[in-house]
């Protein structure tokens, strides 16, 4: 009956962990490529890509615990 959420849980979950190891990932880049050679329009891409990964990352991570409450509270009844 809960499987639905239950599941829904667990892909935002995981989608929200891949992305909070990406924007680490994308910083190292950023630093590495962008101001190792003073490129401001690259550091500026890299910038707004990382803003838009945490936006989704928070995203992810609400609708994880959405479907996580209401899977323990379906279970608990």
């Amino acid at each position: 009956e809960y499987k639905k959420n239950r599941t829904t849980s667990q892909v935002f979950t995981a989608i929200e962990t891949i992305l909070e190891l990406l924007i680490p990932m994308m910083m190292g880049v950023t630093l590495n490529t962008a101001v190792y050679e003073k490129d401001l329009n690259l550091a500026l891409k890299y910038g707004l890509l990382m803003v838009v990964l945490s936006i989704i990352t928070m995203y992810c991570g609400v609708q994880a615990s959405k479907h996580a409450g209401l899977t323990s509270t379906g279970l608990a009844a």
